[in-house]
């Protein structure tokens, strides 16, 4: 299967533009139900890598697992996961952004990227990630 090509590249060369892969990972699995299985399989280790008994390992797959739970609209399952990560990262975080909106929780989507933008996400990124959430304001 072509995925698992992409996968091995993706884990074994290491190129700038191969790299960015697992950002679109579940685009590019087309279906929820392939997305969830490509979150099935990378879920174990990426809880490992990301959840609070972390160690600062390093899985390539991370952010294509990531990608996969968006894809397979798992937005609570991807929330909790990036929440209970040890590190506050953005380039992780950005995911729980987006899983908050799909759950039709924009304001709190908001709240969660400004904080986000307190520890380490880079100047201006949060106002660009922020810009299509649908903020609803009220008297």
């Amino acid at each position: 299967m072509w995925l698992e090509r992409l996968f091995d590249a993706l884990q074994e060369d290491r190129i700038s533009y191969i790299e960015q892969l697992g950002e679109f990972w579940g685009q590019l699995c087309v279906t929820p139900a392939i997305a969830s299985a490509w979150a099935d399989r990378l879920l174990g280790i990426t809880t490992r890598v990301l959840g609070p008994d972390g160690h600062g390992e390093f899985f390539t797959g991370t952010t294509a697992c990531l990608s996969a739970l968006y894809g397979a609209q798992r937005y609570a399952e991807l929330s909790r996961l990036v929440d209970s990560a040890r590190l506050n990262w953005w380039h992780y975080r950005r995911w729980g952004v987006d899983a908050l909106v799909a759950l039709g929780r924009p304001a709190e989507a908001l709240r969660y990227a400004q904080a986000s933008q307190e520890t380490n996400a880079p100047p201006g990124v949060v106002s660009t990630a922020c810009g299509p959430v649908p903020i609803l304001w009220t008297p």
